[in-house]
């Protein structure tokens, strides 16, 4: 082997063991030496002498690889110095990021973790009041449609008896009227009075007295169609709306309800009792106002009551 190539072999040989941090101990230079010889093709019995101890260098090449040593070993400590440097620099970087501060990389803003983390935490705690809060909004508006829905019933129903308002039997005449003068829809209407409330309320006190006109009303309403309409006139005094209805048929329905009616039997303080009820009975006409319409029905059961039978104006 020439003095030349030896040179090169023992200059890579330095160079791997400083690359791989390998500790320049006489058994491991010679294993790296052997291994980087043949890395370069160099034969194994090319060394032999070598190795073995009987080939001595001229002093110029002990010389060259010398300084080549020194070469070598001062550029694998700074390649060293700076792995280890860039190694720590990174490690500060990551305690930097998990520390919660800002590094910067190139044009790319690292968001630190912890950052991250907290801004998550307030998004989370912030969905959390703002659910809470269209929670809240829900029952409330909830609450809000209840006390609607309640007012509505007070204005249109009576709590009573479930019949509906005097208010609403206005806008049902009117509406009646309407249909009757623009399309010739004929209606009627039932008026029924008690003619012994007084009487049950004194004998047998008011719940009594409310028993009777929630079966009474119960009655009507299981006895007449789903299109006619049921509404507590005030007391006593019940009035029934029946839409495409007129004369005969109108009388018809108010003599099958005042038997239904007269039929019933209660009971209170062990005593058992009937109610009387007056019908009167009138049918809108040509040029009928509401008020003209209700005036002759109140006649009607005006009549009803002095003759005790359903009476038709």
């Amino acid at each position: 082997m020439d003095e030349k190539r030896l040179a090169s072999l023992v200059r890579e040989t330095i160079y791997r063991m400083s690359k791989d941090r390998v500790p320049f101990t006489p058994f491991n230079y010679l294993e790296f030496f052997i291994e980087t010889a043949d890395a370069l093709g160099i034969a194994y019995d090319e060394l032999g002498d070598f190795v073995y101890g009987r080939v001595e260098l001229p002093d110029a090449s002990a010389r060259e690889i010398e300084e080549t040593l020194k070469e070598v070993t001062s550029e694998a400590y700074r390649t060293t110095s700076e792995l280890r440097s860039g190694m720590k620099h990174s490690t500060v970087e990551q305690m930097k990021v998990m520390e919660g501060l800002d590094v910067d990389a190139g044009d790319v803003r690292v968001e630190p973790i912890r950052v991250v983390q907290e801004r998550i935490d307030q998004l989370r705690r912030i969905n959390n009041q703002v659910l809470s809060r269209l929670e809240q909004a829900r029952r409330e508006l909830e609450h809000q449609k209840e006390r609607i829905e309640v007012l509505a019933e007070l204005a249109t129903k009576d709590p009573l008896t479930g019949c509906l308002s005097r208010k609403m039997l206005s806008d049902a005449i009117d509406k009646s009227l309407y249909n009757l003068h623009r399309y010739g829809k004929p209606f009627s209407l039932i008026m029924m009075d008690f003619d012994n409330f007084k009487e049950i309320n004194d004998r047998y006190g008011h719940n009594t007295g409310d028993m009777v006109l929630v079966k009474f009303s119960r009655t009507i309403k299981d006895n007449i169609r789903e299109t006619d309409q049921l509404f507590r006139y005030g007391g006593d005094e019940f009035t029934l709306l029946l839409p495409e209805t007129a004369g005969k048929s109108a009388c018809a329905v108010a003599n099958k309800l005042r038997d239904r009616v007269l039929s019933l039997t209660f009971i209170a303080r062990k005593e058992e009792f009937y109610i009387s009820v007056s019908f009167g009975v009138t049918s809108a006409r040509e040029g009928d106002t509401r008020s003209s319409v209700i005036e002759r029905v109140d006649s009607a059961l005006y009549r009803a009551k002095k003759e005790h039978r359903v009476v038709y104006i």
